[in-house]
């Protein structure tokens, strides 16, 4: 599905002080989506390699002077942002405020988050670390909350090595990779180095960035050892490539943890920041490393034994389809912008009747027998003649013609609005329905005031109905009496 007249707004920082971490994977992100959207990266004062980088990635960049991040969030605003731009926020300083200004314009927002510190007001929040859950985030009901390494933002090496990997259980274990990040401004490189046998391997390949302080200190501990390398600014080949040399890693528990994932390893893993909490954790419990505090002086024996479960544990998660998962997400969140809308007309009755009848509608109609043709003739005549019934199509605009998606009809009834609707089957999960809601509630009040609130109906075991409405923003009314539809849910919107 290609989405057109779509924009995506990349906002990411990145330095010696606060690392690199969320340049790294927002330029992986901005890779992926870049397939099918034109895009943009915004970033503070960025140093000549890193804006070369993100223009070699074949990104246009948007340099921003330092400045406060309020005053940030509304100059780009009013000076940056188009009207059907998804803007993708990663870092922490991207406060509820802040995304309430980019959201003026109504635009679409996706947040990558990995603390959940704030209220998020996001129609999509991106989260790589697994076994996250919803309660942890306070959000918006529409905001949709992805999660774990189907999620992961990695560059195209390391996915097309995940999807070819081919490494026996046993092979290069005496080769070590060591890489705490980019900046690494804690110096656990060095840490890590003094705490290891350098003599139990027969290579030891240390990774570091240009922004990396610490490089005397890491001269004077390997200056005997001849087995040790240091490699500084290696591309996302080169490093793919020195991973799959090496059958045993020692990583910050961040991206490089995943990406080691995909060529697959003894993986030990460091925490070497708050913010990689979740990811420790996961990383750990899942089987997919092993703590390099607790278990790295452990016998070689036990530890190959235990390298043949992480890669079949590393084989599981990372199977290089990450970028397909992520590029869906985009595809979904554009959908919101693409949509059209219109009054249905006489030219509509055949597209009515054949969405009336698909098996799926009828499962969850309160009369799940076949509409015939006169029926329903006698019935849509009725409903687009009517001065109390508004029914509406949303469509996407084709090559010439309009690609069907969704309808919605209100039915006033005693100063309130009965809505229902449905999707076509081409369009259903792709988080489509609290968006039909907001968009035909809204055209609705725009066209008719006469209404006081608006009421769905929805049976129980229609649950992916039941989020539509409550992520739209309808609150579920708890009823004591008998509801004119049985084992159903009453929902409403109450119009100011």
């Amino acid at each position: 599905m290609i989405i057109q007249q779509t924009r995506c707004f990349f906002r990411a920082d990145g330095n010696s002080q606060i690392g690199w971490g969320h340049v790294v994977r927002m330029l992986a992100l901005a890779t992926i989506v870049k397939q099918e959207f034109s895009c943009v990266f915004a970033i503070q004062e960025p140093s000549p390699q890193l804006s070369r980088q993100i223009t070699e990635a074949g990104l246009n960049i948007l340099a921003l002077p330092a400045s406060n991040f309020i005053e940030e969030a509304h100059t780009i605003l009013n000076t940056y942002i188009h009207p059907k731009d998804i803007i993708v926020l990663d870092g922490y300083n991207f406060s509820t405020e802040y995304q309430r200004i980019l959201k003026e314009k109504n635009n679409r927002l996706v947040c990558i988050d990995d603390l959940s510190t704030f209220h998020f007001l996001a129609d999509a929040i991106i989260n790589p670390a697994g076994n996250v859950k919803q309660e942890k985030y306070s959000k918006e009901p529409y905001t949709k909350l992805y999660t774990g390494p189907k999620y992961a933002l990695l560059r195209t090496p390391f996915l097309e090595m995940a999807k070819n990997r081919n490494r026996s259980c046993h092979s290069n274990f005496q080769r070590l990779f060591i890489n705490m990040g980019g900046a690494d401004p804690e110096n656990y490189t060095s840490k890590v180095l003094q705490q290891i046998q350098k003599d139990n391997y027969q290579e030891i390949h240390i990774v570091v960035g240009g922004s990396y302080k610490h490089k005397a200190s890491l001269q004077e501990i390997i200056a005997e050892a001849k087995s040790v390398f240091v490699h500084t600014n290696l591309s996302a080949e080169e490093m793919s490539a020195l991973m799959r040399e090496c059958g045993t890693a020692i990583c910050s528990a961040s991206t490089v943890s995943y990406e080691y994932c995909c060529a697959g390893g003894l993986l030990f893993i460091v925490k070497t920041a708050d913010n990689q909490s979740s990811l420790y954790k996961f990383l750990l419990n899942e089987g997919l490393a092993l703590s390099f505090e607790n278990e790295f002086t452990k016998e070689q024996t036990d530890l190959l034994a235990k390298k043949e479960n992480l890669l079949k544990k590393q084989a599981y998660y990372f199977d290089g389809s990450s970028a397909t998962n992520l590029l869906t997400i985009f595809q979904h969140v554009a959908l919101y912008n693409q949509l059209l809308i219109r009054k249905a007309t006489v030219s509509d009755m055949q597209l009515l009747f054949d969405w009336a009848n698909d098996p799926e509608v009828r499962r969850f109609a309160y009369n799940p027998q076949p509409i015939r043709w006169e029926v329903h003739q006698t019935w849509f005549h009725q409903k687009i003649q009517s001065d109390t019934s508004f029914l509406y199509i949303f469509y996407l605009p084709g090559a010439g013609t309009e690609i069907p998606v969704a309808q919605i009809r209100f039915d006033i009834k005693e100063g309130q609005a009965i809505i229902s609707y449905l999707i076509d089957q081409n369009f259903r999960g792709k988080g489509l329905g609290h968006i039909i809601l907001l968009k035909g509630v809204e055209i609705f009040l725009q066209e008719n005031a006469a209404a006081s609130a608006i009421i769905g109906f929805v049976q129980h075991a229609n649950v992916a109905s039941c989020k539509s409405f409550e992520k739209a923003n309808f609150s579920l009314i708890p009823v004591s009496e008998p509801l004119p539809y049985p084992d159903s849910r009453k929902y409403i919107f109450k119009i100011k």
